[in-house]
């Protein structure tokens, strides 16, 4: 009986010591779909857990640097918490678009990292792969402001970048050489004053005067 207790006891301990997070663990499968940034044929460390596509933070980050969607990425270890700032430069810390020859799927652990967008906590899917976050690639374009789309027939993953936008309802145009922008000018006729009309007289009368030519008479 003693010994019977002391089985069960050593077996409640090890159950215990198993980490939490063990049971939620899911199946992580490398992605193997063409990426397209703004029409350039891109190569990522992806996945895809559950059928959605996920992306290393800083790949994204760095594959849309410079771009009206560019946004820089700040690690708070004390924290736990990533911060990414919009229209903003990121910089490099190595390691950015690395791509293994892996083709053997991995375990992904949820993340339970924070993450500010301009300051402001949003919440976005994301899972640990060897040490490393990956995010779900939609959610990021929702919060970043890109659009993914997903081509079923070419097997390809797209990620554009919103358009340059101008001031809206302005219209430059360029004035004639030496007159004041938004004004017209007419070139008058040779030798006369600017905004007259002259009228060209015929032959041999007076300017301004009328001829007529008499019928000539009939004759019988």
């Amino acid at each position: 009986m003693k010994k019977t207790v002391t089985i069960l006891l050593a077996a409640a301990l090890t159950m215990a010591s198993v980490p939490a997070f063990a049971a939620d663990a899911v199946t992580a499968t490398p992605n193997s779909s063409s990426v397209l940034v703004n029409g350039t044929d891109t190569k990522f460390e992806a996945y895809n857990i559950g059928g959605y596509n996920y992306f290393k933070l800083r790949d994204i980050s760095y594959s849309l640097n410079g771009t009206t969607n560019s946004f820089s990425v700040a690690w708070d270890a004390e924290n736990n918490a990533m911060s990414l700032t919009t229209k903003a430069e990121y910089t490099a810390v190595g390691g950015e678009m690395a791509v293994s020859e892996n083709t053997d799927k991995k375990s992904a652990v949820a993340s339970d990292s924070k993450v500010l967008v301009d300051e402001k906590e949003v919440t976005l899917e994301a899972y640990n792969i060897d040490g490393y976050n990956y995010f779900k690639l939609r959610d990021l374009g929702d919060a970043l402001g890109f659009t993914v789309d997903w081509n079923a027939e070419t097997s390809t993953i797209s990620i554009t970048t919103a358009a340059e936008t101008t001031e809206e309802g302005t219209t430059t145009e360029t004035p004639a050489e030496g007159t004041e922008e938004g004004t017209t000018t007419e070139t008058p006729a040779e030798g006369t004053e600017e905004g007259t009309t002259t009228e060209t007289p015929a032959e041999g009368t007076e300017e301004g005067t009328t001829t007529e030519t008499p019928a000539t008479e009939s004759t019988k």
